[in-house]
């Protein structure tokens, strides 16, 4: 059963991640990006062992500036706290690509 995750106070995540850009050999330009994932939180951790890394607002500036230390960075990567996130299930509806609208994360029963 697909379930649907968001935050409690109603607003968006941001996810932890990186991306890269480089020059083939026939000078086409490469652009990549990744979501970094971790282990999971409480809240998470019943449906999956891995979650994505969501950054705290307070994280923001310090994740998207290259200069940063490498150890600040890497002290944003740890499971986001569960009481901040609320989970429910939702229809099987979701898993079709042509499906769009808000009734896709409507709580649905087992």
């Amino acid at each position: 059963m697909p379930h649907y995750f968001s935050s409690r106070d109603g607003l968006g995540f941001a996810f932890a991640g990186i991306w890269e850009q480089w020059k083939r050999e026939d000078d086409t330009t490469i652009s990549s990006c990744s979501i970094i994932v971790g282990p999971a939180n409480k809240l998470v951790e019943p449906i999956h062992d891995r979650m994505a890394v969501i950054l705290p607002p307070k994280a923001f500036a310090s994740w998207l500036n290259p200069k940063e230390d490498l150890n600040i960075a890497k002290s944003f990567l740890a499971p986001y706290d569960e009481t901040k996130m609320q989970v429910w299930q939702v229809s099987e509806a979701v898993n079709k690509v042509s499906a769009s609208g808000p009734e896709l994360i409507k709580a649905v029963r087992e």
